[in-house]
């Protein structure tokens, strides 16, 4: 059986879809995100210290392995600003 017009168009589409935002990924890589604001070291450590035992288990439940690294990277930050 051949495919409709409109089935092969929505292929088509779809297609050039996924390559238009490839390449505006490619176009913008590297930039400063759109009215970004730059949050200090300070500030980060702060944030994460104030999150909950509670918190903690349901992000880890959440995010599984992206959490991991969360803590492990905010653990490291941490480390690197403690005085000996």
């Amino acid at each position: 059986m051949q495919d409709s017009f409109l089935d092969v168009l929505t292929d088509e589409m779809k297609t050039t879809l996924t390559s238009l935002k490839g390449e505006v990924r490619n176009m913008f890589k590297g930039n400063k995100p759109y009215r970004g604001v730059k949050i200090s070291d300070a500030d980060r450590i702060a944030k994460y210290l104030s999150i909950t035992p509670q918190q903690h288990q349901q992000y880890s439940n959440q995010f599984g392995e992206d959490y991991s690294n969360y803590v492990s990277s905010m653990e490291n930050k941490i480390k690197k600003y403690e005085v000996e």
